[in-house]
């Protein structure tokens, strides 16, 4: 009698001590605030499907590495062709728009914002673009957004005004790289801080889309994210979305398989050629987030500079 009750008692303890041991944990409590709106990586273009020329990196980190994205367009693309229908102008900066979240929802960007100025006529000019927009206007609303998000890597557009070079990619690339500077300097724009509750913020990296395989940042988009497809591949995919602007056919061809590379315009960490990873050198305290001069630079006395934290 008493070796039943005894094994009745141990049973009924198997049952319901490990009841406690495997309480659910509690759940982690959601972001809120500035903790939300925290971005890995921001990329800054002038029109949309202009991020196809990094949208395999994009989608690299965000799907395969767990970055935080945000996108920031300067237009809508209402001045560009319409390939599907009849919207132009406005209307169209509408359908293009509507284009642009379904490809930044494939990558798996997060964010996407405009900055709100005219698609106008095409021009290769960087001073008939900001004569247009207003420059200091449209750097304002850009320090805003880098402000909120506090990215640690940019991305843009190439600033070189070589023959072809649309004008709007230039004066995106001029504004982020102002925008570098501009956002960790409380005397630039300070109604931000004073009247907005921002605070300043110093990003760590900021790359220009392109450069020479050997000496530029080379990201590579051929290994298979968890899906089984690799970047390049995603990338491909979500380019087809932009049909207004004949992208419907586009897919992983050859060219989107290779490597796509970056070259680093500012950081707070010493350069370094041959980079693969955009956040190499990270993360880096705030306390220690201070510019460093690019190799090459020359001081007034036309020596070479040599990078060194804190430079």
């Amino acid at each position: 009698m008493k070796t039943a009750l005894l094994l009745l008692f141990l049973a009924t303890a198997m049952f319901t001590c490990p009841q406690v041991a495997m309480a659910a944990p509690t759940p982690a409590a959601p972001r809120t605030g500035a903790a939300l709106l925290k971005t890995d990586i921001m990329a800054v273009f002038a029109h949309p499907d202009d991020e196809t020329g990094a949208s395999a990196t994009l989608a690299a980190y965000a799907l395969g590495k767990g970055k935080i994205v945000a996108n920031v367009y300067c237009t809508r693309g209402e001045g560009g062709g319409n390939t599907v229908g009849t919207q132009w102008g406005a209307a169209l900066g509408i359908l293009r728009e509507a284009e642009l979240r379904d490809s930044l929802a494939h990558l798996g960007v997060r964010y996407c914002y405009f900055l709100d100025q005219e698609d106008f006529f095409y021009t290769e000019s960087v001073a008939a673009t900001f004569e247009k927009w207003g420059k200091e206007k449209t750097l304002e609303r850009l320090v805003r957004l880098v402000r909120a998000l506090r990215p640690a890597v940019m991305i843009t557009m190439d600033p070189a005004p070589v023959p072809g070079q649309h004008g709007h990619h230039q004066a995106v690339a001029v504004l982020a790289t102002e925008a570098f500077d501009a956002v960790a300097d409380p005397s630039r724009f300070p109604d931000q801080i004073e009247k907005e509750g921002l605070t300043v913020w110093q990003p760590r990296k900021l790359y220009y889309t392109g450069g020479v395989p050997g000496h530029a940042t080379a990201i590579d988009v051929s290994e298979a994210l968890p899906d089984g497809k690799t970047p390049a591949q995603i990338a491909g995919e979500a380019a087809a979305n932009h049909r207004s602007q004949g992208f419907g056919g586009f897919g992983a061809g050859p060219g989107r398989r290779r490597p796509q590379t970056f070259s680093l315009a500012k950081s707070v960490v010493p350069f370094t050629e041959s980079e693969t990873d955009l956040f190499r050198g990270l993360p880096v305290a705030d306390a220690q987030a201070k510019r460093v001069k690019p190799p090459g630079v020359r001081d007034s006395f036309g020596g070479l500079l040599t990078p060194s934290p804190g430079t």
